[in-house]
């Protein structure tokens, strides 16, 4: 057919036409075989392009309990497991959890979330981090708690993360309970990305505010979601509460979550209509700040907004719109 084509081109086309064709240059075409873009296709709707082996899919749905379909949620999460052959590293994972106290749901969660874990080596790379966790305090309850709620954590670098973090939040608070329970509050800590030399930027920022170094280790045992703050957000939320809602520094030991609330989506709005009301109503004062501050949402306005004769105005306020009055702020 080739041929014949070309034949039939020679005998119509006249001279300069076909030596223009011959002499043109044209984009290069690839092929794809089927499979390929089978392949991608699949890639893209997030399905698996291949059947998983047959004694992985039984090992999940027999020895697991888990449902049929749980698995293609398992094994878009983690495709490796379509090429195993065998179910032994699994179930030696899964015999490893279930030693360390969890229950057969908490394992099947455990496995849905974060399914790399099953192809971990057991002997090296799953125990030592249990062991770690034990020696620093995370025992019984508190493990299965974090392994199963966060069981990122066990996929986690021994030497570079977990070791390190931990060794510097024991170096704060020289107390394994301590330890214990700030990753209770905060497991994410745990898988922290150069952890220490973040954390002690961050509290050298709060130091600089006036705060004491045991008043910091104090709040950051009590609240270690503090550690996740970055310090432009300290900065910004701490420049808000001195100077323009003019609270001592120290009034985020007692609210610490001050340090997390949004300042343009939360705080100065509420301040504004705290100030409108007290300058419209002379004789009211100001309410304690922190506390409503950290109000539910409806409970503030149903305490600060409806309930006032100006509602209208303040729910412009609180909105985020500029209401002009003489006496205002």
């Amino acid at each position: 057919m080739a041929m014949l084509f070309c034949k039939y081109l020679s005998s119509s086309l006249t001279s300069p036409l076909l030596h223009h064709l011959r002499t043109a240059t044209f984009p290069h075409i690839t092929f794809l075989k089927p499979s390929l873009l089978s392949t991608s296709i699949a890639a893209n709707n997030e399905t698996p392009t291949r059947n998983p082996q047959p004694e992985i899919s039984e090992f999940l749905l027999k020895d697991c309990g888990l449902c049929q379909s749980d698995l293609p949620v398992i094994f878009r999460r983690n495709p490796t497991l379509l090429a195993c052959r065998s179910a032994h590293t699994a179930r030696e994972v899964v015999k490893l959890l279930r030693d360390s106290g969890c229950t057969e749901e908490q394992v099947s969660k455990i496995i849905i979330e974060h399914p790399t874990v099953l192809c971990l080596k057991t002997d090296r790379q799953l125990k030592p981090k249990i062991e770690l966790f034990k020696t620093s305090g995370i025992t019984g309850k508190d493990l299965v708690n974090l392994i199963s709620k966060f069981p990122r954590v066990l996929g986690s670098n021994l030497d570079k993360t977990l070791k390190p973090n931990i060794q510097y939040l024991q170096s704060m608070w020289e107390s394994k309970a301590s330890v214990s329970k700030a990753f209770q509050k905060a497991s994410h800590l745990l898988i922290y990305s150069d952890g220490p030399q973040i954390w002690e930027r961050r509290m050298m920022h709060l130091a600089s505010f006036g705060l004491l170094k045991e008043e910091i280790k104090e709040l950051v045992w009590k609240n270690p979601q503090v550690l996740n703050i970055s310090t432009d957000k300290m900065q910004k939320n701490m420049d808000f509460l001195i100077y323009t809602a003019q609270l001592p520094a120290n009034i985020i030991l007692k609210y610490p979550m001050l340090l997390r609330y949004s300042v343009e989506g939360r705080l100065k709005s509420r301040l504004q209509v705290l100030k409108f009301r007290s300058a419209v109503q002379p004789s009211e004062r100001l309410p304690n700040l922190a506390d409503a501050f950290q109000l539910g949402n409806l409970k503030f306005v149903d305490k600060y907004v409806k309930c006032s004769p100006d509602a209208t105005k303040l729910i412009e306020i609180y909105s985020g719109k500029s209401v002009h009055l003489d006496r205002t702020l």
